[in-house]
């Protein structure tokens, strides 16, 4: 029983890891994305998920005003180009509808796009095995209890956002605005 569990969750592992990274994305999106310069009259939203060799493997969900932009992994990034204006992002998680430290941050990042500019999020995973506690998920307190998972997404500098995801593979963004 415990064999076939162990097979379950490799399979699961290899397929989540196998949509991220079979991912084809156009050569001119690629080099458009890696020019850190949006489209005229629009901004981006660079949203990414340093590798890290404690995160999870699988891809989680990002969301831009409940819409799904895409999913990324570790070590990948998508970007979003938007019009000039006010979105939530949730990075981890479902849109939300009563979520729980178990599946994502449990509110949204507001952000202000202005035309002309890049914003950059990133996506970290924490697990934490030691009790109950607070822990800082996009700058809201969430009670953690064994063995949570939580997705913190937090707005990051230019230079340090550039620098990260120079280290990140783009997978592609499934929504424009």
């Amino acid at each position: 029983m415990h064999r076939l569990a162990l097979l379950g969750l490799s399979v699961l592992t290899f397929s989540s890891i196998s949509c991220v990274m079979g991912t084809s994305v156009p050569r001119a999106e690629k080099e458009a994305v890696r020019a850190y310069k949006p489209p005229a009259g629009k901004a981006l939203i660079y949203i990414y998920r340093p590798y890290s060799f404690y995160s999870s493997a699988l891809a989680k969900g990002v969301w831009v005003n409940r819409q799904k932009a895409g999913s990324n992994g570790p070590g990948t990034f998508i970007a979003v180009p938007v019009a000039p204006g006010v979105y939530e992002v949730q990075a981890g998680g479902m849109p939300l509808v009563g979520l729980n430290a178990c599946n994502g941050s449990r509110r949204p990042l507001q952000l202000k796009a202005m035309a002309g500019k890049c914003y950059y999020i990133r996506q970290n995973l924490t697990s934490h095995s030691s009790g109950s506690f607070l822990v800082y998920a996009g700058g809201v307190a969430v009670p953690a209890s064994n063995d949570t998972v939580i997705y913190v997404a937090e707005v990051v500098d230019e230079q340090q956002g550039r620098l990260e995801t120079s280290k990140c593979r783009y997978v592609g963004t499934q929504v424009r605005f």
